[in-house]
């Protein structure tokens, strides 16, 4: 199954952030990642925007490419293919999509990279209808996957910015480090996400630990970064 893009007369520009044509909720993609080009003779130019993780056409990467019908483009987890001069997007390789993504890791890169985007309609697509949230540390907790985006979306009146720092997942289950930055500076944030049996997040629970002063008793051994 595919989602089509009509060829454009002006340039469809693909990345992981908002203000992109096509928005694509992975962290392998960079914020404005590639460009797709119409040629006034009618022929089609796929242009990689210096992106960390690369555009590959038919398997091979590329810094821009003439494209031919039927080549197919891979960026991050998605894969376009040109066809009748349309950009076919298809689904079940798209990070978006699921049963697609079911690997735990996966999940919750594709997690924070639409938090960061602040791309609520692909976070929601990862969520389990009943999804529970908990902070033990604050004793808060969410149920369901609309009052969980809402929490997000509505809950921080500053701006903030997350960066991954390391995903570990096995399985079902999977742990982040991150950081986030706020007008009063960085935090590191630990958070526990839990899959169902399809793939959806069904639990997370977050913990951000707060720094603390070196105690004298162990000042001796310590080299301090």
């Amino acid at each position: 199954m595919a989602d089509a893009h009509s060829r454009p007369a002006t340039p469809i520009r693909i990345g992981r952030v908002p203000d992109n044509d096509i928005v694509l909720a992975d962290l392998d993609v960079s914020r404005h990642h590639a460009e797709l080009r119409r040629n006034p003779a009618g022929s089609f130019e796929i242009i990689d925007l210096g992106s960390h993780g690369g555009t590959y056409v038919n398997g091979k990467r590329i810094t821009r490419t003439m494209l031919t019908e039927q080549d197919s483009i891979s960026i991050g987890h998605a894969t376009f293919r040109l066809s009748g001069g349309e950009l076919h997007q298809y689904q079940d390789e798209s990070p978006g999509s699921l049963p697609a993504i079911t690997d735990a890791h996966q999940v919750v890169a594709a997690f924070w990279a639409a938090a960061e985007a602040r791309y609520w309609d692909a976070l929601g697509i990862l969520l389990a209808d009943d999804v529970l949230y908990r902070g033990p540390q604050a004793r808060e907790q969410v149920r369901g996957r609309e009052a969980y985006i809402r929490f997000n979306a509505e809950g921080f009146a500053y701006e903030w910015h997350i960066a991954v720092q390391r995903i570990v997942g096995e399985g079902q289950h999977a742990v982040s480090w991150v950081e986030i930055t706020v007008p009063q500076g960085t935090d590191t944030g630990l958070c526990f996400f839990d899959l169902a049996d399809d793939g959806k997040t069904a639990l997370i629970t977050d913990f951000w630990p707060q720094p603390y002063e070196l105690p004298a008793s162990r000042a001796h051994p310590v080299e301090r970064y």
